[in-house]
């Protein structure tokens, strides 16, 4: 865990009560939704006549993994001894929690991060994703969770990850660094999706970079969650300017695809060293950002495919957005980075559709990476 990731936990439930209301804004405006040329198979719809999608790899992953891999309704973590962590000083406070730079007994670095007195049970997912993924393949490493034996506090230890931050490094990184790092986090993300994981909420602040030592760590999978086919996931879950499209539109059976784009934003960040599409405080004004790249009727025909409504004034809004496209960030980036390769896999990550979005596995074969050190 890293100073970062401290900030992320009040920054989250912020983000989500915000989504929450921005919702319940959005249904009072049902009757004026609508959906658009929809031409899907009816076969596939659910009861509100959404249609049901699925993830085109690692459908059956958790299935596969058996219940006790993905079941938190009986799972209790075995705590740990508060005794072997000497706690140096604070690095980070959200709303539920704060961060403490801690030693071990053989003055090993941890982050020790010391929940607000809370039903522990709320973090239950969080753990057992964290379990899982056991620190493999670019996840941050998860120690286990601490009770202090007075104040009954919980906390959870995490491997410390010295990490350099976002603003101080993507203007810095050359091809071969963003070959070498976009590498990792695909690394990461092909790991946890082949074990049934999406992460929900990748952005800078939660991809720790040390530069010095070339690592690269996945963090904060608070808002991570098992994919089972067919089952309805939270959109709106994240923060808004990296939302994928379908997210944007609310649609509710994600999958794996979501933290492609996220890295797909990241990606492009790290080529033309500015935002690829604006981030916005606003729901409406982020989706008709998101229009300026895709443009409008791409964004109307996706709310079509996938079944979904959408008010007529925010369709007639999108409808009058052509596609800039990505020549205008292409020209304004440094040359030496926006190769045909580049681009071409940077397209891939950021199809509208994510049932046509290229997966991790898939990018990692992509040509951009050969010659990848």
């Amino acid at each position: 865990m890293s100073q970062e990731e401290a900030k992320n936990a009040q920054e989250r439930e912020e983000k989500e009560n915000q989504q929450s209301n921005d919702d319940d804004d959005d249904d009072d405006d049902d009757d004026d939704d609508e959906s658009y040329e929809s031409s899907s198979d009816k076969s596939n719809l659910d009861k509100d006549g959404i249609l049901i999608s699925r993830s085109k790899v690692y459908q059956d992953a958790n299935t596969e993994l058996g219940k006790n891999w993905y079941d938190v309704s009986t799972f209790v973590p075995q705590l740990q001894s508060p005794d072997p962590y000497t706690i140096r000083k604070k690095v980070g406070r959200g709303k539920f929690s704060s961060v403490y730079l801690a030693y071990t007994e053989d003055k090993k670095k941890v982050a020790l991060k010391v929940l607000v007195p809370e039903d522990i049970r709320k973090y239950m997912k969080e753990i057992k994703i964290l379990m899982n993924l056991d620190g493999k393949h670019n996840c941050v490493k998860f120690f286990g969770l601490i009770q202090d034996p007075l104040t009954k506090v919980f906390s959870m230890a995490f491997e410390w990850v010295q990490s350099t931050p976002w603003r101080r490094i993507y203007g810095r990184l050359t091809l071969p660094d963003i070959r070498y790092f976009l590498k990792l986090l695909l690394e990461g993300l092909d790991y946890a999706h082949s074990h049934g994981i999406i992460h929900r909420d990748l952005k800078p602040d939660n991809i720790g970079i040390n530069l010095k030592h070339r690592t690269l760590k996945i963090l904060d999978w608070g808002l991570a969650e098992f994919y089972f086919p067919g089952k309805r996931i939270s959109p709106q879950s994240g923060t808004r300017a990296y939302l994928s499209p379908e997210q944007q539109i609310k649609y509710p059976y994600i999958d794996y695809s979501i933290d492609i784009w996220t890295s797909g934003l990241i990606f492009g960040m790290m080529l033309f060293k500015r935002h690829v599409v604006t981030p916005t405080q606003d729901p409406k004004k982020q989706i008709l950002e998101l229009a300026k790249l895709l443009g409008g009727q791409t964004i109307v025909n996706l709310v079509g495919v996938l079944e979904m409504r959408m008010h007529r004034q925010l369709i007639r809004d999108l409808l009058q957005i052509k596609a800039e496209g990505y020549e205008p960030l292409i020209k304004a980036a440094p040359k030496d980075l926006c190769t045909p390769d580049a681009i071409d896999l940077l397209k891939k990550m950021l199809k509208p559709d994510f049932r046509q979005r290229i997966t991790a596995k898939e990018a990692l074969q992509h040509p951009f990476f050969s010659n990848c050190e």
